[in-house]
């Protein structure tokens, strides 16, 4: 019938309790058992247990005539669905749910989710305590671990993925916004034990997300299409940890990505990154446009068919990695997002970088560009385009190989093709104005040697030889000026 019942041993509930009226149950540092069901009778009741040291178990499920408030000031395990209208989980104490829970929830101390099979659904309201960790990590070993959803909003000081010391995997997904300190996520240790965190909302983590692979791996996704942001730094535990995968639109991240370099940042949908990012891999699904704000540090950024990568930038940059090109239509774009003003530099130092089609600069943005990898620049298409104001000059440099079919457009500004570098380099691929008089190259390395007509179309405005260059084809354009060493090969049409 409720009320208090005081023990200095155990308690054990055989048969399935009905609380008539509130109750707390106090122990000496000993445990309390239900072997089956706890529920209210009409009204919705307290149950309160303060077991000192000891700790409670519950086998059976809990609240289906709903408990009213369930104050945990000892740790708790709940083997069966738990419904409440609100649950207080103290300070330095662990509620452990192995299925449903459903109440408003005050956590000061652990909440540890350990479900298997088919997983479970938290739906819960959330306030943080202040020290205050939710945890999951799934019980069966050797398998992927089951899904826990939480249905709502969650605002809390730490969250963990994944056992501590790597022995279990754990997964779980945010259907809504959630504000979380600190996020570690930890692979299990075995192959099939990968943890994961699904967020399909917006993230904010004030100390930020660290993945930490172990014979699993640790992978956080960003999923459902929408307008977001996601805000806090995503680390690897050390260099060349864990998965970042992008598969909901359009997503902003706002802050840095691998300050400890992750292994992989998978993006299937449309993101745009505002801070550095660094990754040994960085995948482009087809059809997918990656835009990035900062620098970028990867091996490898593939590009899948239909992928394009753009490099929307304020200051000067390096995007340092290789750009691999697999199938057809994957594009490189370079502008500068400050308008009327001469762009900075962006350096891309992979050792080869290539796409179908580069463009460096808009009509309406310019773009600065510097290639210095050893093996050059491979592309379809290469197009330089200045920009909608007379300050919006754009400007490729090469320092080595370079095959393209290239168009110079000056638009309001200024087109120009750089070869720089004093070492052997070709140049394969016409050359030619959008109209005619339009775009230069300037040559100021040596030696660089062009292959194809240059001007055949539409000459170009300016050749300027500073360096040493050798022409083997058709030459047109409106002005040469050669101050170094020039070799032509074939006829050249220039009025001065």
């Amino acid at each position: 019938n409720g009320g208090a019942i005081t023990t200095s041993s155990t308690q054990t509930y055989g048969d399935a309790v009905v609380l008539s009226a509130d109750t707390t149950l106090t122990t000496t540092d000993s445990n309390i058992t239900f072997g089956a069901t706890i529920d209210s009778d009409s009204t919705a009741r307290d149950l309160t247990l303060t077991l000192g040291s000891g700790s409670a178990s519950v086998t059976g499920i809990v609240g289906t005539t709903s408990l009213d408030v369930l104050t945990l000031n000892s740790s708790a395990t709940f083997t069966a669905a738990v419904t409440a209208t609100s649950i207080v989980n103290a300070a330095n104490k662990t509620a452990t749910f192995s299925d449903d829970l459903t109440a408003a929830v005050t956590n000061s101390g652990g909440l540890l989710f350990n479900h298997t099979g088919s997983g479970a659904t938290v739906d819960i309201t959330y306030t943080a305590g202040g020290a205050d960790i939710i945890r999951v990590e799934d019980t069966q070993d050797n398998v992927a671990p089951a899904v826990v959803t939480f249905a709502n909003g969650i605002n809390a000081t730490a969250l963990r993925v994944g056992a501590l010391d790597g022995s279990k995997g754990g997964r779980v997904l945010f259907a809504e916004a959630v504000t979380i300190s600190t996020v570690t996520v930890i692979g299990g240790n075995h192959v099939d034990e990968d943890s994961s965190v699904t967020f399909n909302k917006a993230v904010t983590s004030s100390s930020g997300i660290t993945l930490d692979d172990n014979t699993g791996d640790a992978k956080i996704i960003f999923a459902e299409n929408n307008s977001v942001n996601i805000t806090g730094t995503i680390n690897g535990a050390s260099t060349n940890e864990g998965t970042i995968q992008v598969t909901g639109a359009t997503k902003t991240f706002k802050s840095v990505i691998g300050s400890t370099s992750v292994g992989t940042l998978n993006i299937d949908a449309t993101p745009v990154f505002e801070s550095t990012v660094a990754a040994t891999t960085i995948d482009i699904a087809g059809s997918i446009t990656a835009t990035f704000n900062d620098a970028i540090t990867a091996t490898t950024i593939a590009l899948n068919g239909s992928s394009t990568l753009t490099i929307a930038y304020t200051g000067a940059i390096t995007v340092a990695g290789n750009i691999t090109d697999t199938g057809d239509s994957n594009e490189i774009n370079v502008l500068f997002a400050t308008a009327d003003t001469a762009p900075s530099l962006v350096t891309f130092s992979g050792a080869a970088i290539a796409a179908d089609t580069i463009n460096i600069g808009s009509t309406t943005a310019a773009g600065k560009v510097t290639f210095t990898g050893l093996t050059g620049v491979t592309a379809g298409a290469l197009n330089v385009t200045g920009g909608n104001h007379a300050d919006e000059d754009s400007t490729a440099t090469f320092n080595d190989d370079l095959t393209a079919t290239i168009v110079l457009d000056p638009n309001l500004g200024f087109a120009q093709l750089i070869f720089a570098t004093a070492n052997d380099a070709t140049i394969t691929g016409t050359i030619n104005g959008v109209s005619a008089g339009a775009g230069s190259i300037k040559v100021t390395g040596a030696t660089k040697t062009f292959a194809n007509v240059i001007g055949g179309s539409n000459p170009l405005n300016t050749i300027d030889i500073d360096g040493t260059g050798i022409f083997n084809a058709v030459v047109s354009a409106t002005n040469i000026d050669n101050d170094g060493t020039a070799t032509f090969k074939s006829d050249v049409t220039a009025a001065t």
